[in-house]
């Protein structure tokens, strides 16, 4: 049985939040995006992602994390992830975008180097 994930959209002031719950993955990526794209209009300065609850994420999620940041950067918005799960935070560090999601280079699990 394929698990779903589950979003919740709020305004609050300038930013559109949105908490995610189970995984951003080839199934559910595309879902995420199109409700963060309903939601968002002009005047908005950030979009903050709450991945506290998710449990998985794949590569066309975090596709669709860079695509969320190219695209914001030209509407001069940016996009935060307000909290990750472990999951989500180890994915992020090995493939290096860490920095780009949590500016505190030191917020993601400390992952060897090979070398």
């Amino acid at each position: 049985m394929q698990e779903t994930m589950r979003l919740n959209l709020t305004k609050q002031g300038d930013a559109l939040r949105v908490d995610v719950a189970g995984p951003v993955d080839i199934d559910t990526s595309p879902t995420l995006r199109q409700q963060v794209l309903e939601a968002w209009t002009p005047g908005l300065k950030s979009l903050e992602l709450n991945f506290a609850d998710v449990d998985y994420i794949s590569s066309p999620g975090l596709a669709l994390l860079l695509e969320f940041r190219h695209w914001l950067a030209k509407e001069d918005a940016e996009v935060r992830l307000l909290a990750a799960s472990a999951q989500v935070r180890e994915v992020l560090a090995t493939c290096r975008l860490d920095s780009l999601f949590f500016p505190d280079v030191n917020s993601g699990p400390q992952v060897p180097v090979a070398g």
